[in-house]
């Protein structure tokens, strides 16, 4: 859908356009609702997995532990679930206003650029890091934040409004530093912890 959309506009066919576009405001809150499933899932499953490899002596000791290290598991789908959201209700918000609106939906399928990326890299390149122990999570970081940059250079060139996508990458670069600075600590664990009840 994301990448007919603009071929539509170009090929002057606004009907289809808007249908489509109605047809999203279903499958982007399922999408949504399936992402969270997933997330809550693998994090009650995170929580089972470490309780089954403490050893004696080893690892996390305490509940509050194995909570924070399974909290910890779950940031970078959070991050692009977050992303997928903020960037959809955006580019909505803004349906009348096209330019603002076709921004804000490019920066929503950058969300989605992260999750096929980092699967490429782990299960094509067998690779859980990159060169120097650097997170596999930073290509696909620095991939949206590149197109962004590149596209924001380009309207203040042009002399367009540049306030949209300085926005998005802003998004974007809060969102990278608080995916490298907030998982593992107690207010992360807190927020997890809060979003994932109740328990099952």
């Amino acid at each position: 859908m994301l990448i007919v959309q603009p071929f539509l506009i170009k090929y002057k066919k606004p009907a289809l356009h808007r249908l489509i576009g109605r047809i999203s405001y279903v499958l982007v809150p399922l999408l949504l609702l399936t992402t969270f499933i997933l997330i809550r899932k693998e994090y009650y499953n995170s929580i089972s997995d470490v309780e089954k490899r403490i050893v004696p002596g080893q690892g996390p000791h305490s509940h509050t532990e194995i909570l924070k290290q399974a909290a910890a598991q779950q940031g970078i789908a959070l991050v692009y679930f977050i992303w997928l959201l903020v960037f959809y209700v955006l580019a909505i918000k803004n349906k009348k206003k096209s330019p603002v609106h076709a921004r804000y939906m490019l920066a929503t399928s950058l969300s989605l650029l992260g999750p096929t990326v980092d699967r490429m890299i782990f299960f094509v390149f067998k690779m859980d890091k990159l060169p120097g122990a650097l997170p596999i999570e930073l290509v696909a970081f620095c991939m949206a934040d590149a197109v962004l940059a590149v596209l924001l250079l380009k309207d203040y060139r042009e002399k367009r409004p540049t306030k949209t996508l300085l926005t998005a990458l802003s998004i974007y670069i809060m969102g990278q530093g608080l995916y490298f600075s907030l998982p593992g600590t107690q207010i992360w664990q807190l927020f997890i912890e809060l979003i994932m009840k109740p328990a099952p």
